[in-house]
């Protein structure tokens, strides 16, 4: 470990994950190609209006990433 406490292996930021989602990568990359570069606020009320069932796995995911920016850094 670095003397900041970051790993060597990692970008900088925050992140948060999903897996073992049923959907196509397709499915799930063509809403994600709405929300990037967007600000939280803006990217949530996308998602809220997404037609794409998988657009509610990737709103939880959302805000799993937000609460980990706000405990963690």
């Amino acid at each position: 470990m670095m003397a900041n406490g970051a790993k060597t292996n990692e970008r900088p930021g925050v992140r948060a994950q999903v897996r073992h989602v049923r959907s196509s990568a397709y499915k799930a990359r063509e809403v994600l190609d709405l929300i990037r570069e967007k600000h939280v606020n803006e990217a949530d009320e996308i998602l809220q209006f997404t037609e794409r069932d998988i657009s509610n796995v990737i709103r939880k995911c959302l805000a799993s990433a937000v609460a980990n920016a706000a405990n963690n850094k």
